[in-house]
C-alpha cells in the first residue's frame, strides 16, 4: 500500500467480525495489556484493534505485522520507530477507525449514539456554558447528533496532539475533517495540516478490503 505525503487514509474495522485475525502479530506487552481486561469481549475488541493497526502499518511499510516496532511519546501517543507514518486508532463498541498520514500528526475519534447518558451535562463541562445552551435549544432529534459531532471533533484534536481523552481544552489551529460513518455514530479526524485528499476503506480479510 502507498501512503504519499498530503493524503489521509481512514480505515473502518468491524471488530466483532474479525475472528480470523487472531493476536499473533501483537507484542508481548500488548498481549499482557489485553489480558488485563475483565471482559472477554473488551479484551477481544482491543486486541483485534491493535492487530488491525499492525496489519495496516505492515502494508504501508512493507513489513510483517509482527515486525512493526512501536514506541510511546512522553504523553503516551504511539508512533512507529524510525518512520514518518503518523497514525491513530479509535473505537466505540465494536466499531474501530484507523487514520494514517505521512509526516502530518493525526488524531481520530468515533462515538456511537446512546453511550452518553447526559450529553448536556458533558457539553457544559467540556465545551462551556455557551455551547451547552446552544445544544439545549435544539430539538430532541438534533441534540445527540450535534453533541456527538462536537465530541468527536474535540477528542480527535486532543489525540492529534497527544493530550489524551478527556483532556483540557482542545488545541487550536488544527484541521478537522468530519467523517460519514452512517447513522447512529459520529467520527472526525484532526490533523496539523489540510490533507490534499481523503480516502476511506473497510478493513476485511486480505484480498476482500473495499472502499
Amino acid at each position: 500500500m502507498r501512503l504519499d505525503p498530503g493524503v489521509l487514509h481512514v480505515w473502518r474495522a468491524d471488530l466483532d467480525d474479525l475472528e480470523w485475525i487472531g493476536d499473533n502479530a501483537l507484542s508481548a506487552e500488548e498481549r499482557e495489556r489485553a489480558a488485563r481486561f475483565s471482559s472477554e469481549r473488551s479484551r477481544e475488541r482491543w486486541a483485534r484493534g491493535r492487530a488491525v493497526l499492525r496489519h495496516l502499518l505492515g502494508g504501508y511499510l512493507g513489513r510483517g505485522p509482527g515486525a512493526i516496532e512501536l514506541e510511546s511519546g512522553e504523553r503516551g501517543k504511539p508512533s512507529v520507530v524510525g518512520d514518518g507514518v503518523e497514525f491513530n486508532l479509535a473505537h466505540s463498541g465494536g466499531l474501530a477507525l484507523l487514520a494514517f498520514a505521512r509526516e502530518n500528526p493525526v488524531g481520530v475519534d468515533i462515538e456511537l449514539a446512546g453511550r452518553v447518558r447526559d450529553p448536556l451535562a458533558v457539553a457544559e463541562r467540556e465545551f462551556g456554558q455557551e455551547e451547552a445552551e446552544r445544544l439545549r435549544a435544539l430539538d430532541s432529534a438534533q441534540l445527540e447528533p450535534e453533541f456527538l459531532r462536537l465530541w468527536v471533533r474535540h477528542e480527535s484534536a486532543l489525540k492529534c496532539r497527544g493530550e489524551g481523552l478527556g483532556g483540557d481544552d482542545a488545541p487550536d489551529g488544527l484541521v478537522l475533517v468530519d467523517l460519514d460513518v452512517g447513522q447512529g455514530a459520529a467520527a472526525a479526524v484532526a490533523l496539523e495540516r489540510e490533507p490534499d485528499s481523503v480516502s476511506q476503506w473497510r478493513f476485511e480479510r486480505p484480498g476482500e478490503s473495499g472502499s
